[in-house]
């Protein structure tokens, strides 16, 4: 699977494509951010389109409370499925970035 829209980040990796139902683009690139291999900063991003400001992002320890609580919520709960199922992470890392944010 390929993205559909142009994402410049050239740290960002592409997790796949999710079906949004609070977006006119009805679906959405999903990218997982994280440079410095940090769980405090590590981001996942969800693009609408290839316009530069079509996308919104959260790194993961506000993105646990945002999954209950977003116009976003879920989408970002499906995203946050595709970044469990890459493998990019460890699930120390992400228990990391859970602890934090409680």
């Amino acid at each position: 699977m390929k993205p559909q829209f142009k994402h410049d980040c050239d740290s960002c990796k592409f997790l796949g494509i999710i079906y949004s139902s609070s977006s006119e683009a009805k679906e959405a690139d999903v990218y997982f951010c994280n440079p410095v291999n940090n769980p405090l900063t590590a981001t996942l991003v969800i693009r609408f389109s290839s316009e530069g400001s079509d996308y919104f992002s959260s790194d993961l320890t506000i993105l646990f409370h945002l999954m209950w609580t977003s116009v976003h919520a879920e989408e970002y709960r499906v995203a946050l499925k595709l970044l469990f199922k890459s493998k990019l992470v460890s699930n120390a890392f992400l228990g990391k970035a859970l602890r934090s944010s409680i």
